[in-house]
């Protein structure tokens, strides 16, 4: 009886298991960081071919003259120009037209980059393989130049900012006044500034919708090569690291 008793009371006592019915792991960690490597894909693909049409290009090469040439304006027309300061809030739209899809473009490739990586590591892919893809040869060079990428939209989002804020900067201040002036010139020299800045980065931007967008950051002279297999090594050579484990 006293043997009942105790049983009954353990059975009572004991906790339930974390990894019994009804606790089970819903979701496969890998299988998620695929799913999201493919979202992230797909949307560098189809962000990217709109962010390198010919209309936008030229569009972001000229926005930077655009705000330049309000603010020069401002500067010859301080009275007329006054009258219109109501002008000044559709200018963030061209802007975001020109910058922004970049941005969504190349932040969407540098973690599809990261999340390729992890899906390596972790033998994500059909063969089960795990590669450590960070220690392939050329590997760093297409991560840095994600990050250049990364590196030339910040400068372009601050040179559009700066030069748009002191637009609005000015509509606060008294038109030809020093404070007027002053702003207005600072509009547009960062406005210069970013066209030129604009032209010498348009080339990356061509290179976000690409199918294989590895490729045009690889350098091929970081792979040896050997006289016995000139042809075959000629091929390797311009196969990017991830596309070599494939």
């Amino acid at each position: 009886m006293a043997k009942k008793q105790s049983k009954d009371s353990e059975s009572a006592l004991e906790l339930p298991d974390p990894y019994g019915h009804g606790f089970e792991r819903i979701e496969d960690p890998l299988e998620k960081t695929r799913f999201q490597w493919k979202q992230l894909e797909n949307r560098r693909k189809l962000v990217g071919n709109f962010a390198r049409n010919r209309f936008l290009i030229y569009w972001r090469s000229i926005v930077g003259l655009l705000l330049s040439f309000i603010a020069m304006l401002g500067v010859f027309f301080p009275s007329q120009i006054s009258d219109l300061n109501w002008v000044v809030i559709f200018l963030p739209i061209p802007a975001l037209f020109a910058i922004l899809p970049n941005i969504i473009a190349v932040e969407s490739a540098w973690h599809a980059m990261q999340a390729r990586l992890s899906l390596r590591e972790q033998g994500g892919f059909s063969d089960g393989k795990r590669h450590t893809l960070r220690v392939q040869p050329g590997i760093d060079r297409i991560i840095d130049g994600l990050r250049d990428h990364r590196r030339y939209n910040l400068i372009s989002t601050v040179l559009v900012g700066v030069s748009f804020s002191m637009i609005v900067l000015a509509t606060a201040t008294k038109s030809g006044s020093v404070a007027w002036n002053l702003a207005l010139m600072v509009s547009v020299i960062t406005g210069f500034i970013y066209t030129l800045h604009a032209q010498y980065t348009n080339l990356n931007i061509r290179q976000l919708g690409d199918k294989f967008p590895n490729l045009v950051l690889h350098a091929p002279t970081h792979h040896q090569t050997q006289l016995g297999s000139i042809l075959s090594d000629l091929v390797s050579s311009h196969l990017d690291p991830d596309l070599q484990l494939d």
